[in-house]
């Protein structure tokens, strides 16, 4: 794999459906489908470590 400014290159299979639903979310969105699946990942990711945070401050309480 190679960094493109700060960024991995990956390669990653889709499921077609999934790609074409990505891919009309990106036009309707303006960014290419890599930028959309990147921003995907990227809410998905925060949401899951802030649930993970709040999962945590309760048990500790």
């Amino acid at each position: 794999m190679r960094k493109l400014d700060n960024r991995i290159a990956t390669l990653i299979r889709i499921d077609e459906e999934l790609y074409e639903d990505i891919k009309c979310l990106a036009e309707r969105d303006n960014r290419s489908i890599n930028k959309q699946i990147e921003f995907i990942l990227k809410l998905y990711v925060e949401k899951e470590l802030d649930v993970s945070k709040d999962n945590d401050k309760l048990n500790q309480e």
